[in-house]
C-alpha cells in the first residue's frame, strides 16, 4: 500500500503542478488549494481527498475559463472524515 499511495502521491505533485500553471497563465489565482502536504503523503484518507480537491479546482477552472459573465462561481465537494 505504501508504494501505491507513494506513487499516487507523486502523481497529484504533477497534476497540482500542471493546473497551477495553466491558471496562472490565465489569471485565475487559488493559492490555497494547491498545498500538498509531504508529511501526509502515504495516508490514504489524505490522497483520496486531496484529490477530489484537484478534481474540484480541475472543474471550477474550466468553467472559469468557459463563462460569459462575471457572475460568481461556487462550487463544493464532501470530503471523508479523518478516523480516530
Amino acid at each position: 500500500a505504501y508504494k501505491i499511495t507513494t506513487a499516487i502521491y507523486a502523481e497529484l505533485e504533477i497534476a497540482t503542478e500542471k493546473l497551477k500553471k495553466i491558471n496562472e497563465d490565465q489569471g485565475i489565482k487559488i493559492e490555497r488549494m494547491y498545498d500538498l502536504s509531504e508529511e501526509q503523503s502515504t495516508d490514504v484518507g489524505y490522497i483520496k481527498n486531496k484529490t477530489l480537491e484537484i478534481k474540484a479546482l480541475v472543474e471550477l477552472s474550466q468553467e472559469i475559463l468557459a463563462r460569459e459573465s462575471d457572475e460568481p462561481i461556487v462550487k463544493f465537494w464532501l470530503e471523508s472524515s479523518p478516523k480516530e
